[in-house]
């Protein structure tokens, strides 16, 4: 590349609280925000193109997706984890097992687990199959 480009994006409501990338792809960026949306961002367009809002003014602490893309999950203030499926547009599961704010999410490469950590000091695994969590 001969130029370079700087692009920003920005929230007018909220703050953004996570930010994760996409692996399928390079160009698609998904962020949290502190007034319960999860956006979609296309690096080439400036406003979002697809917003999730969870109908209520809910914190999001954290974001990660699965590798496949289809699944996000968020950390939430009430301390649970939401799963959304992004193509549904819908929670497919709420998880309860922190005490304390999410800080961190991470799915593992087959997607069957989401595991999060806490500011509790706990570590929650949760195991995924099929859109739901034992």
């Amino acid at each position: 590349k001969t130029t370079r480009r700087c692009n920003y994006k920005m929230h007018r409501d909220g703050a953004f609280t996570g930010l994760c990338q996409r692996v399928d792809s390079e160009q698609e960026l998904l962020t949290s925000t502190s007034d319960g949306f999860i956006m979609s961002w296309d690096c080439d367009v400036q406003l979002p193109v697809m917003a999730l809002d969870c109908g209520r003014r809910l914190k999001f602490q954290c974001i990660a997706i699965t590798p496949g893309g289809r699944f996000v999950a968020v950390g939430c203030e009430d301390h649970a984890v939401r799963i959304w499926d992004i193509v549904a547009m819908e929670v497919v599961a709420v998880c309860r097992g922190h005490s304390g704010e999410i800080s961190k999410l991470a799915w593992s490469p087959d997607e069957k687990q989401l595991v999060s950590v806490g500011l509790d000091a706990a570590v929650c695994v949760w195991n995924f199959y099929l859109g739901g969590l034992n």
